[in-house]
């Protein structure tokens, strides 16, 4: 069974803190895109994306001397110190009516390998090799990995134990989202926590499946572990994609409509909607919205991936009908987020830069974990999941 194994941080002072760490939704290294708020002197962005900062073209090599630079410079300003002992940490998230609580640690390597944190996604080998070759020359990480696990009661009143005093950290940024971060440094407790995730057989990768894989690659003097976030399924937040289809190939609307309909019983929408329920994917179009609803004998089968409302709209519509082989690299087809609003939706349609937009029902964790213990993947962007944690509360460096 997995464990977390304690490290010594390094972290903000708390009059620091929420300048030097960044939102994951802006952070470049896990897809986000940058905040003018990021380019303060001492933003943990400097150091993981520093060629931003110079204006020469720099080589790799070059770019990691940069980072590390830019490490050694904050804390020789005395923005970042090193903890005295090597600890857990317990991190909660506060959006909108979501909480969400779990302890950073580090997860063995071994444990990945051994099938004992399990993932769904496929991975890009480009991006495995960026993340290893950055790691392996810059030594620090400060964006967790995030994992789950069926949650244990003995676990959650620990937490609840660890939480009651005062927080090192407790800052709302500017999208309103609050985060408290607690440590734990004491061996028994840390021993305890351990002794109580035995009940726990395997973790599950919610998000950070190139990270995990990275780390793996890093063959010169590797980490004793990948520094994760662990969070229980029941207090996940999962959204679906938006899948917008910028060129129909050969067919007009009502082709695929046509098309449509010989799979699908078919309802037009009075007005723009979102999927209410499983087994129902909405298709949206410029002033003219679709139900699709899928025929029971797709649900109805053994094979818990092929049943799936995404797995069944990837092989049945966009390779049968869009002959869209690969959504995963195809310029034909693009996602986003399923928390984007309606607005920006219609905003694509009727700007004629997406053709048809299919929006389908949020998966369950079930779903996920289902397809980790069987040792498949799911179609490119199946799940959207929250918290999406911040970068740079705690560092490990290695």
């Amino acid at each position: 069974m997995p464990a977390l194994i304690p490290f010594r941080a390094c972290r903000a002072l708390p009059q620091y803190v929420e300048q030097f760490s960044i939102s994951a939704y802006n952070n470049p290294a896990q897809g986000g895109e940058v905040s003018a708020s990021d380019f303060n002197p001492i933003s943990y962005f400097r150091i993981e994306n520093p060629s931003n900062f110079t204006t020469h073209v720099l080589e790799s090599k070059e770019t990691y001397e940069l980072s590390r630079a830019m490490l050694r410079e904050i804390v020789k300003q005395g923005v970042l110190v090193w903890d005295d002992k090597e600890s857990l940490y317990v991190y909660r998230q506060v959006k909108g009516n979501h909480v969400y609580t779990g302890f950073i640690g580090l997860v063995s390597l071994d444990d990945y390998r051994n099938g004992h944190v399990k993932k769904h996604e496929k991975t890009r080998k480009d991006r495995e090799s960026e993340i290893a070759a950055y790691s392996n020359e810059v030594r620090v990480s400060g964006s967790p990995v995030l994992l789950t696990y069926e949650e244990v009661p003995e676990i959650e009143l620990i937490i609840q134990q660890i939480v009651a005093p005062a927080p090192l950290y407790h800052f709302i940024t500017s999208s309103h989202t609050e985060h408290f971060l607690w440590q734990v440094d004491d061996k028994k407790m840390i021993e305890t926590i351990n002794t109580k995730l035995a009940a726990v057989k395997d973790f599950y990768i919610a998000d950070g499946h190139h990270r995990c894989e990275g780390y793996l690659a890093i063959n010169d003097n590797p980490p004793p572990g990948l520094m994760a976030c662990i969070i229980p399924s029941s207090q996940l937040n999962i959204q679906s994609f938006y899948r917008l289809v910028t060129d129909l190939g050969d067919l007009k609307r009502s082709d695929l409509l046509e098309a449509l309909s010989q799979i699908f019983e078919i309802e037009r929408l009075e007005e723009y909607a979102l999927p209410e329920a499983p087994g129902i994917i909405h298709l949206l179009m410029k002033n003219k919205y679709y139900k699709l609803k899928i025929p029971s004998k797709y649900k109805e089968i053994n094979d818990p991936k092929a049943r799936l409302d995404v797995a069944i709209l990837e092989n049945l519509v966009f390779k049968n009908i869009l002959k869209i082989e690969d959504t995963r690299s195809s310029e034909r087809i693009y996602f986003l987020n399923g928390m984007e609003s309606p607005e920006k939706i219609k905003y694509l349609l009727e700007e004629k830069r997406v053709r048809a937009v299919f929006a389908l029902y949020p998966l369950d964790i079930k779903d996920v974990i289902d397809i980790s213990d069987i040792g498949e993947t799911m179609p490119p962007k199946s799940t959207w999941i929250e918290p999406k944690l911040r970068s740079g509360l705690v560092i490990h460096s290695f």
